[in-house]
């Protein structure tokens, strides 16, 4: 089955006997307004004016409380290799090299701070580039990450 747009599925769906649907989007954590828009209402209106009966857009779960704890949690479990790094550049440095780094860039990698450097442009003004190996060690950090709960 090739893939179609949502429009034009909902169009189709009252034509194959579906007359009533539920839309959730959940690649998106918080409404926004073009999707209120566009799904919520414009394809609603596609969607009836086929022939369908019932359509309900069901919202995101938004600033809901359990929502927001959710999504914490599920922040600071995939964080937690990241600020374990931040905390052990030596360990950082093993794993860049593991994933196969070349080595000047896995000792970027355990170093605290990159050093941007100016790289001059055609219009003769400088921008900043972070992607050199040139990176320097900066002290160690003394602050914790905030818990959000």
């Amino acid at each position: 089955m090739a893939a179609t747009y949502t429009d034009e599925t909902l169009q189709n769906l009252p034509g194959e006997g579906v007359t009533s649907v539920q839309v959730v989007c959940p690649g998106f954590s918080a409404d926004c307004l073009e999707t209120i828009e566009e799904i919520g209402m414009e394809n609603r209106d596609f969607f009836l004016e086929a022939g369908g009966t019932r359509y309900e857009y069901i919202p995101c779960l938004n600033a809901q409380d359990r929502h927001l704890s959710a999504l914490t949690d599920l922040i600071s479990e995939e964080l937690a290799g990241w600020l374990n790094s931040e905390q052990n550049p030596e360990r950082t440095e093993q794993l860049a090299r593991q994933l196969g780094s070349p080595p000047s860039v896995a000792q970027c990698a355990g170093s605290r701070k990159p050093r941007a450097k100016a790289i001059p442009t055609p219009s003769k003004k400088s921008s900043v580039s972070l992607s050199g190996h040139d990176c320097e060690t900066a002290p160690q950090a003394t602050s914790h990450p905030r818990q959000y709960r």
